[in-house]
Parts: structure tokens; sequence; C-alpha cells
């Protein structure tokens, strides 16, 4: 799965789902490593205060077995001896049933060889009460105060020892598994913090990687803005995230082509805003080099008119008087024309005369 591609909020509740369940899974194993430790040292520990207690009660019950029948036997009384059978007997069938109890109990090696010596020692002991006992029976006192002293006694004793040794292990056992429950216990703490630790570590990682993951590509889009907002358009940006920075880095993208096509029809638009300044400024100069010329006429034209308005006001008075001079030349043309029709008709009489004077020359 490409991480660049999910959005940010996808990335932050995948992260935050993740440490949930990292702290759910530490916390459910831990809690259940704990529960089986407590329940399996609590099992442990019942079979071994139940060993104690049996072990305990079996050494009680030989230690008691053992004082009747030393009774029984210093004594000579035989109403002591009725007295201690039923005793003994029962408190044997009793040690006969714990004796059943432990080997059903899940014990160990070690247990089992010391019930192996215990019945190893329990073996002589018998045989020797029942020797001393019928020693006193028989009436031998002094035969069955000597077994008992040198053999049934320290046989007794050591049959009693090997109990005890069996009691002091069962009691030892307790303590173990206290202690070993205790240990699997601080274990299972110790677990559970460097499962912390690790979560921690990874939360730390992650962030880091979520904080790379946001601040790279804002300083990367941040950088590219820079370079825009200085004119810079000469970047290339190519980017393979689809998340929202992804978006945002090809939109500067597309930003910066358009700025880059505007700017380059801008630069064409100004080139020809140039050309056409110039040809301006070339018809400007044109125009004022005529305008200067055109008022240079215009300078000379005035002056021009000036004279030409003198002139026409001199020709306005010459015109009157020469309005006056065609008014009298108009009655001096009348009267010509009256002398002029005159001469008309006398040349047409001069003519006819001279064609007259021709014809007669011609006749002659």
């Amino acid at each position: 799965m490409n991480l660049n591609s999910l959005k940010i909020a996808a990335k932050l509740w995948l992260f935050i789902a993740i440490v949930l369940a990292l702290l759910t899974a530490i916390a459910g194993i831990g809690l259940v490593r704990s529960a089986g430790i407590l329940a399996e040292g609590r099992a442990r520990l019942d079979v071994a205060s139940q060993l104690e207690h049996v072990a305990t009660q079996w050494n009680g019950l030989t230690e008691t077995n053992a004082v009747r029948n030393t009774a029984i036997i210093l004594s000579g009384e035989p109403g002591v001896g009725a007295a201690f059978k039923d005793a003994v007997t029962a408190t044997t069938d009793q040690i006969t049933v714990l004796q059943k109890m432990l080997e059903s109990l899940p014990i160990t090696a070690a247990d089992r060889t010391q019930l192996t010596k215990i019945a190893d020692f329990r073996k002589p002991v018998i045989e020797l009460r029942d020797k001393a006992r019928k020693a006193r029976a028989d009436g031998n006192v002094d035969e069955a105060l000597t077994i008992m002293n040198t053999q049934y006694l320290p046989a007794m004793g050591l049959y009693i020892a090997s109990q005890k040794e069996l009691v002091k292990m069962q009691q030892q056992r307790v303590v173990d598994v206290q202690a070993d429950t205790e240990s699997r216990r601080q274990s299972n703490s110790i677990g559970i913090v460097v499962g912390l630790v690790v979560v921690v570590v990874l939360i730390t990682g992650g962030t880091g990687w979520l904080v790379r993951s946001i601040r790279d590509p804002l300083d990367q889009a941040n950088e590219i803005a820079a370079r825009i907002a200085q004119g810079d358009l000469s970047s290339h940006i190519s980017t393979t995230r689809q998340d929202e920075f992804g978006q945002l880095l090809q939109s500067l993208a597309s930003m910066n082509e358009s700025l880059g096509r505007m700017v380059a029809q801008v630069r064409q638009s100004t080139d020809s805003i140039a050309t056409a300044s110039f040809e301006i400024a070339q018809g400007n100069n044109d125009l004022a080099q005529r305008t200067e010329h055109t008022s240079s006429n215009l300078q000379s034209t005035a002056s021009s008119m000036d004279s030409l308005t003198a002139t026409v006001q001199h020709s306005t008075e010459n015109a009157r008087q020469a309005s006056a001079l065609a008014a009298n030349a108009s009655n001096v043309a009348q009267r010509g024309g009256a002398v002029v029709t005159q001469v008309v008709t006398t040349m047409q009489e001069i003519d006819a005369s001279s064609k007259k004077i021709a014809d007669i020359i011609s006749v002659i």
C-alpha cells in the first residue's frame, strides 16, 4: 500500500488505530498473561499447600503413633495396649490414606524420591515396633526396652526426620511457588513495560514520519510559491503523491505553467506594443515636424493674411474710388456709345460711298 496516496485524515486515523491496536494488544496480552500466571500460581500454591498440609498431618499422626507405641511398649498394663490399639490402627489407616493422597497429587521427582526414602525408613519401624511389642507381650521387658531404645527409637527418629524433611520440602515448595509466581508477574510487568516502550518508540517514529510527510511537501510548496512570487517560473514541479499535498503541488505546477504562458503572452504583447510605440513615436516625430512646418506656414500665412488684409482694405478703398470712376466711366461710356453709334453710322455711310466709288471705278 502506497502511503503517499492516502489522505492526511486517513493517515492520522490509521496511525491512531495502529497505536490503539498495539496498546490494546499489549494490555490484553499482559492482562491475560497476568491472569494466567495468577491462576497457575494459585493452582500450584494450592497443590503445594495441600502437600504441605498432608505431609504435616502425616508427620503429626506418625509422631502420635510413635508416642502411643512407646507407651504400649513401656507400660506393662494390658489395658494401656488395649486402649491404644484401636487408636494406633485408626491412625495407621489415616496415614495410609494420606500416603495415597500424596501419591495422587502432582508431586515432583524429588518428592517421589523422598517418599521412597520415607517408605524405606517406615518398614524397619513397623518391624521393630511389632518386635518390641511382641517381646513385651511375652514378658521380656528388658528385651523390649532394649529393642525400643537401641533400634526402634533411632529408626523412628529417622522415619520422623524424613517426614519432617518432606514437610520442609513442601514448605519450601510453597515459598518457591510464591517466588516463581511473583517473578513471573514481574517478568510479565517488565514485558508490558517493554511493550509500552516499543509502542512509544513506534509512536515517536510514526509521529516523526507523519510530521515529515506533512512538513516536507509543505516546505516544497512554500519554496515553489516563494520562487513564483519572486518571478521565477522556471521550476519543474512533479510529484507522485495523491493526497492533499500532492493536489497542492499539482495545483502549483498548473499555476506555474499558466503563469509562464501568461508571461509569454504578455511578453509577446509587450513586444508588439513596443513596436507599435516605436512606430507611433516615429509618426509623432513626423507629425511634430509637419506641425512645426505647418506652424511656420501658418505664421507665414498669418503674415500674408495681415498683408492681404491691408491690401484688401487698400483694395476696398481703391474699389470705392474705382466705383466712382466706374460710375463716371459709365456716363462717359454712355456718351461714348452715342458717339460710337454716330461713328458707326458715319462709317456705314463711308462704306456705302466707297462701294459706289468702287462700282464707278470698275465701270470706267
